[in-house]
């Protein structure tokens, strides 16, 4: 288990490193740089965006199935690969969905007595950290951002918004939140050959904007093979190459900085969400399904899919 790095408000960001079969057991401190191959890794991350805790939980899932889809078999392709798992990337985030869920209204209408006011269940209070970043914007955009690179078009607010009021916000400059700046220390450290970054709730694969024709056929295979991999739900493609933007999101800086396959899942569709939930009793209700099982089933088997698919191809660059 690796602390990577703490959030503003000082919480641990925690990682576990689940080795491969050919590995054994590893040093969470050990230096592997003289080893002639070592075994590729890949990450799967969840709740960079606080209110997101389905992120969390399938990530922890996949973490929990690794025995199960990586016993001495390589059926899955994976028996050979290090998996990187960090659930919680946010953790002020999450601490800050934890504190306002005891305050909300229950389904029912009543109050639990302590509901004073003083907490905010906004999407810019819940969505970012503690210092109201949207972390899935504090990423730079590779051959964008510079001195005067770093404001997207007026009309683009989905690459991050400059005003500090938005749920986007996406901070004073690249890096500037010591979260994102933990998972580049890991994508630096590690180099994975695949990241996987679970959100909610589009119920949608959206893979980073790409340069190149075979990278898009490329992510257009891996997302089939994430798909394949799900029982319950099929997850449609968001791509849209070539006229995609880069956004400053964590798909866009692992493929393009460090040459990993990355995609984004957004877990729980929102037909989903509204069936559940016409008018949802709170923001955390609206993003995370009342029953997990079937959406973390789904994520977990499309993961291993995906991820197989990922290691087996070349990298991107």
């Amino acid at each position: 288990l690796h602390t990577i790095g703490q959030s503003v408000q000082g919480r641990p960001i925690l990682m576990g490193h689940l080795p491969a079969r050919s590995r054994g057991v590893v040093d969470a401190d050990r230096d592997d740089s003289d080893r002639a191959t070592p075994p590729p890794a890949v990450l799967v991350a969840g709740n960079l965006h606080g209110v997101e805790w389905i992120g969390a939980l399938s990530a922890l899932a996949v973490a929990r199935a690794w025995r199960t889809y990586n016993r001495g078999s390589t059926e899955h392709g994976l028996d050979d690969v290090d998996l990187l798992v960090a659930p919680c990337l946010n953790p002020d985030g999450y601490a800050a969905t934890e504190a306002y869920n005891h305050h909300v209204k229950r389904d029912d209408g009543s109050h639990d007595g302590s509901h004073d006011g003083s907490h905010d269940g906004s999407i810019k209070a819940l969505r970012t950290n503690a210092q109201g970043v949207d972390l899935n914007r504090n990423f730079p955009r590779p051959g964008v951002d510079g001195d005067n690179g770093w404001a997207p078009p007026a009309f683009l607010q989905v690459s991050g918004s400059s005003d500090s009021r938005r749920a986007t916000y996406r901070g004073e400059a690249p890096f500037s939140e010591p979260e994102s700046r933990a998972v580049d220390d890991v994508l630096a450290r590690f180099r994975p050959r695949a990241v996987l970054s679970f959100h909610s709730f589009m119920g949608s694969l959206i893979p980073p904007k790409v340069h190149t024709w075979r990278e898009a056929r490329t992510y257009r295979r891996l997302c089939w093979a994430f798909r394949r991999g799900q029982t319950t739900c099929f997850y449609p493609t968001l791509m849209f190459a070539p006229l995609d933007v880069l956004t400053g999101e964590l798909e866009d800086h692992a493929h393009h900085v460090y040459g990993a396959w990355s995609l984004t899942v957004e877990l729980f569709p929102v037909w989903q969400s509204i069936r559940q939930h016409r008018r949802a009793p709170s923001l955390f209700a609206r993003f995370n399904p009342s029953d997990p099982k079937p959406i973390v089933d789904d994520a977990v088997g499309g993961a291993f899919a995906y991820l197989a698919a990922a290691v087996a191809e070349a990298p991107p660059r």
